[in-house]
């Protein structure tokens, strides 16, 4: 895929390059006007810690993440200006406010930024989604209602211990009415919610730190939420989630084995999320002297356009008409048994090597992909005598 840019033709990847330079460049640049909300530095020289904590998050990676600005130049060169205005409403919210839609400033840049979130006074329920309620300025939203900083002033709210204040960006319902992005639905009917466990109860835990740097305030017993806010692609979160339990029974030269996939930990499906992403397991079965069988299970969703093409790119999965085709994750608390037959002599050693993968496909080609195996499991399944 290639784009040109000042006359010349350069391949996509380049121009991702290019586009991630000209971000260092924009720092000079304050922004538009109309943007009143703060950079993340400037919360950062107070809120040390916090601030050090999402740097390094995946929010504050929104947009600078190579594989969604290919997705989005692509979406660009589609002329689909209202899909690329949809994208950025997650990717760079700060844009509603700014109107940079040719991401030329470095506030634009900073992806989900601290100020975009503490400008948040309340959450709206809208046909395909939710909706928040900003109001930048000198007031800053927050969980705690006792509060009561120098720099500016505070006004806690409900919204921001509530699963719906995720559910801006991690659930969209398209216009034909198919979940796109449905983790906050598929959290509203888990054991979680039930409990009262909320998306930040598990993304945004608990550490005691001080919330602002301890040369203007210093208070040994304080608590923050960390703004890390690690996801799919953490191994811990992964490791949190599922679980496989290995059950073989022989029977003569038959060999059943049942393998249990559980929902252990995760208050939604596993995988969520854009529908690209998927949990593969691989089964493995040696028999020692004999045969190699091999098999792979997916877990995830498969969606379609109107004219019933597969769709296998990030950006695809928002045009109009978009349906479900498949769904199979594993749901909230869900135990999912897959069962495999083999045939095996009752006097042979068969090895059985179990292993998960977490993939996310963005472009539809497979050599681009993230794949993180976080699971594997080897039983040896003893002979009949």
């Amino acid at each position: 895929m290639f784009a040109k840019v000042g006359g010349s033709v350069v391949s996509m990847r380049q121009f991702v390059r290019l586009a991630l330079l000209a971000a260092v460049i924009s720092a000079s640049l304050p922004g538009a006007a109309a943007a009143t909300i703060e950079g993340s530095e400037q919360c950062g020289r107070c809120h040390t810690t916090i601030y050090q904590s999402w740097k390094d998050s995946v929010h504050a990676d929104a947009l600078e993440n190579e594989n969604f600005l290919l997705a989005f130049r692509a979406t660009q060169e589609t002329g689909d200006a209202a899909l690329a205005k949809l994208c950025l409403q997650c990717h760079a919210p700060v844009t509603e406010l700014n109107g940079d839609g040719e991401l030329l400033y470095h506030l634009t840049w900073e992806g989900v930024n601290c100020d975009i979130c503490h400008s948040v006074s309340a959450m709206k329920q809208t046909k395909t989604g939710f909706e928040p309620v900003l109001k930048p300025g000198d007031v800053k939203y927050g969980p705690f209602k006792d509060a009561v900083p120098d720099a500016h002033e505070v006004q806690g709210t409900e919204i921001h211990t509530q699963s719906e204040m995720c559910a801006w960006c991690h659930q969209y319902t398209n216009p034909e009415g198919t979940p796109i992005l449905a983790t906050w639905s598929e959290w509203k009917k888990s054991k979680a919610a039930e409990n009262g466990l909320t998306c930040q109860s598990c993304h945004m835990g608990e550490a005691t730190a001080n919330a602002t740097d301890p040369r203007l305030d210093r208070d040994p017993g304080a608590k923050i939420n960390l703004h890390a806010a690690p996801g799919g692609h953490s191994l811990d979160q992964l490791h949190k989630a599922l679980s496989v339990s290995l059950r073989p029974k022989r029977d003569g030269d038959k060999l059943d084995v049942e393998i249990t996939v559980t929902n252990k930990g995760a208050g939604h499906a596993v995988p969520t999320g854009m529908p690209g992403r998927r949990v593969v397991m691989t089964t493995e079965l040696r028999v020692v002297g004999g045969e190699t069988h091999e098999t792979t299970r997916i877990f995830g969703k498969t969606l379609e356009t109107a004219k019933g093409e597969l769709i296998t790119r990030d950006r695809d999965y928002f045009t109009a008409g978009v349906r479900l085709k498949t769904d199979t994750t594993i749901q909230p608390d869900e135990r999912r048994k897959v069962l495999f037959h083999y045939q095996v002599p009752a006097r042979a050693t068969a090895i059985l090597t179990v292993k998960m993968f977490y993939e996310h496909t963005y472009s539809g080609s497979v050599g681009e992909k993230d794949r993180i195996n976080f699971l594997s499991q080897k039983r040896t399944i003893r002979p009949i005598r």
